[in-house]
């Protein structure tokens, strides 16, 4: 179904149950646990555990579930690591 404010080929995606930033599981490895060893240092007390899943974004950011279900997006910029 259309709807408002979204392209109409975001919508033709939508409508075939396509996702819009379609992913790829990958291990827990070097550069995932530097991610969350960054941002786990910013927030203290950690309260989400440690890391138990990781994905490749179709857009190339990494994203990280942990342990109590929460996920960040994380990607390395020229200011540093940034997650969202």
């Amino acid at each position: 179904m259309y709807q408002p404010g979204r392209d109409t080929a975001e919508a033709g995606r939508i409508e075939r149950g396509e996702k819009l930033n379609a992913r790829e599981e990958i291990p827990i490895t070097e550069e995932v646990m530097r991610f969350a060893r960054v941002h786990m240092g910013e927030e203290k007390p950690w309260m989400h555990g440690e890391p138990v899943k990781a994905y490749r974004e179709k857009d190339g950011q990494t994203s990280i579930t942990y342990a109590d279900g929460c996920w960040w997006f994380y990607q390395d910029t020229a200011d540093g690591t940034v997650w969202k």
